[in-house]
């Protein structure tokens, strides 16, 4: 059974509240790690679960000072999910990258969490083109 983008990412968000993925059961380690295969695997899903993992969480839980859960999340959400997503089919989800980021500031925050690893320099660039070298 194909599960709906709320599902996996409710999954993830689970795996993450865990001080150390490592102290997580093996069942939600399986289930929350599953959005990190599909930044290879199924690239529009992946995109899908990012941006519905990103609306769960208030802008203005990022625009301010200190430590938020959302900074937590969001943080790990860009490091992790995003960024390898970009970094294995960047290509493919680029030009509906930059329009969220563009048209929803928690995106933005989210999208300038990443690092190139796995982009192509051009990529990479678009990249910093839209965060504009902002940095959370």
């Amino acid at each position: 059974m194909q599960l709906s983008a709320k599902e996996h990412g409710d999954n993830w968000i689970a795996l993450q509240r865990y001080q150390s993925v490592d102290d997580a059961p093996d069942d939600v380690f399986e289930k929350g790690f599953r959005l990190d295969n599909l930044a290879y695997d199924e690239p529009e899903l992946a995109l899908s679960v990012i941006k519905d993992v990103v609306s769960r969480y208030a802008g203005s839980d990022l625009f301010t000072e200190g430590q938020t859960g959302a900074k937590q999340i969001l943080g790990m959400l860009g490091a992790g999910p995003l960024e390898d997503l970009l970094g294995e089919n960047g290509d493919r989800v680029i030009a509906d990258v930059e329009a969220e980021a563009r048209a929803d500031r928690r995106f933005f925050w989210t999208l300038a969490c990443v690092w190139q690893n796995g982009m192509s320099d051009e990529l990479w660039a678009r990249v910093q083109r839209i965060v504009g070298g902002f940095a959370p």
